[in-house]
């Protein structure tokens, strides 16, 4: 369900979030903050703080960085951009995004 670019090491679910629901990122790349992106004109609608989440997570043995951003709540085809530079594979905000994984 997660998945990352392969380069990037930004980590979101790629069947999506429900908008009511709690949205986080996770990346392996040092940076302090990110953004939500709109794929369709690339205009960012939400930044927000990562911070250190983990070091040496025992799953991966990486040290993650985590942002969350919950608070948006707007429908649509977004990536998340962090402040290296980085970003991640396009995701939805929908409240059908889990429909296709049910049936």
């Amino acid at each position: 369900m997660f998945s990352s670019t392969s380069q990037a090491g930004i980590y979101v679910n790629q069947v999506g979030y429900r908008p009511s629901f709690p949205k986080f990122v996770y990346t392996n790349q040092p940076a302090d903050s990110f953004s939500v992106v709109d794929v369709s004109n690339q205009s960012v609608l939400f930044t927000g703080k990562l911070a250190i989440w983990k070091t040496q997570d025992p799953a991966s043995g990486m040290t993650l960085y985590r942002g969350d951003f919950t608070s948006f709540t707007r429908s649509g085809v977004y990536t998340i951009r962090t402040t290296s530079g980085e970003e991640s594979p396009a995701f939805a905000i929908q409240d059908t995004v889990y429909k296709a994984v049910w049936k």
